[in-house]
């Protein structure tokens, strides 16, 4: 995902995007749709959201939802094991 993405989604929009590695996929599995055929015919399911306007309020909400919730500054930190509940020790910038 590029910076561009990450604007589109803080901000309510809904992200289309061609396949990609399968652990990034994973990753923003419902927040993002993803086309196989990006540059073809998109899928009946895809097509089908894009023309209910009910639906597609409902999905981008759920998306800016888990996006928050996935790549919140926490998560993120606990996600690669840099997070420390401790707190640093006093002095750790004198130098």
């Amino acid at each position: 995902m590029c910076r561009v993405d990450g604007v589109i989604l803080r901000t309510g929009g809904l992200v289309v995007a061609e396949d990609s590695d399968g652990e990034d996929v994973a990753l923003f599995e419902d927040i993002i749709r993803v086309e196989k055929k990006f540059y073809g015919d998109w899928s009946k399911e895809t097509r089908q959201l894009l023309a209910d306007g009910d639906a597609l309020a409902a999905y981008k909400r759920r998306a800016f939802d888990l996006y928050r919730q996935r790549f919140a500054p926490e998560a993120l930190l606990r996600r690669v094991d840099a997070w420390n509940e401790r707190g640093a020790p006093d002095g750790w910038q004198d130098s």
